[in-house]
């Protein structure tokens, strides 16, 4: 069958017959595809893995999704989706706010880090795209 012939094309290199025997060439040497390096595919997906961790985290939304999960885990409701969606309705998530902390420094410590330029001079150092 296919499998068999793949294998034997392939020698003492016995690779599933799905993987793909595609081969790239980098730096004068012949690699198979999967050891051919990071796609623009795999590039886009971790840029838009990042984005989606800095929204998750600017908008608390792991924080958020582990508080309902632990509400439906400890009431444990017949009907987890109503429950949910009465709960989000009844009690929604709060963002827990972290209070300042006391800047007890002395005025001239204080002083030091005060960027006092003007805005004008601020917004020209700025990188507009």
């Amino acid at each position: 069958d296919l499998s068999d012939r793949r294998n034997e094309q392939r020698g003492s290199r016995l690779l599933p017959a799905t993987a793909s025997t595609t081969t790239f060439v980098r730096g004068g040497c012949r690699l198979p595809e999967q050891m051919a390096g990071p796609t623009m595919k795999d590039a886009k997906s971790a840029v838009l893995s990042e984005e989606m961790s800095i929204f998750a985290d600017q908008t608390h939304v792991k924080e958020m999704l582990h508080e309902y999960l632990r509400r439906v885990l400890l009431n444990k409701p017949d009907d987890p989706i109503s429950f949910l969606m009465d709960e989000i309705k009844r009690n929604p998530f709060v963002i827990p706010t972290l209070s300042a902390m006391p800047d007890d420094r002395p005025e001239e410590e204080k002083a030091k880090y005060i960027d006092a330029r003007p805005i004008e001079e601020k917004m020209s150092l700025l990188k507009v795209r």
